[in-house]
């Protein structure tokens, strides 16, 4: 009569369970086409970046991330945070290739290795081949800022006409004429 709330009304055979815990997944774990991986079974992390938010019981996600360094686990999808802010707070290394991509390798400031208590983070050639690759396409594709300034001002006024004079004194009087409030 009573059910547990983490079985399924009819169970199906083809049901993703964890294989640490033997939860089946709600059918929200996977929505796309083709089967389901198997869940990743997580107790969040107190390496990772995300793991100060991290969820405090057992969890279950798609993707779990370690870092590439000293091998720890940062925690899953779920609780690391997004893909592009995953970071080693042990190793001060950018953990996934799309963080070292659009952030760079972590700065070495006076101010920082201050805070690190001298604890220096890895340069950009001291990560991996496939990081640095990386970020030499995410550069590829930055585009490039386009300065104003570099446009002549007779251009500008043929774009947009000659610009209005500057205001005079009596502009200004008449704006802020007593009679007016």
């Amino acid at each position: 009569m009573f059910r547990n709330r983490h079985e399924s009304a009819n169970p199906s055979p083809a049901a993703v369970r964890c294989g640490t815990c033997n939860e089946a997944m709600p059918p929200a774990y996977w929505r796309r086409p083709g089967p389901a991986p198997a869940p990743i079974h997580c107790d969040g992390s107190d390496a990772g970046w995300g793991g100060r938010n991290s969820r405090p019981n057992p969890h279950h996600g798609r993707r779990a991330y370690h870092c590439w360094r000293c091998q720890a686990s940062l925690g899953c999808d779920n609780c690391a945070g997004t893909i592009t802010e995953i970071l080693c707070m042990r190793c001060d290394v950018m953990a996934t290739p799309e963080a070292f991509a659009q952030h760079g390798a972590i700065l070495n400031t006076p101010i920082m290795l201050a805070r690190r208590g001298g604890h220096r983070a890895p340069g950009r050639e001291e990560y991996p081949e496939h990081y640095q690759a990386a970020r030499a396409r995410a550069e590829a594709l930055e585009p490039r800022p386009r300065r104003v300034a570099s446009i002549p001002p007779p251009s500008l006024h043929a774009l947009f006409g000659p610009s209005a004079p500057p205001p005079t004194e009596e502009d200004h009087d008449a704006r802020n004429d007593p009679q007016d409030w």
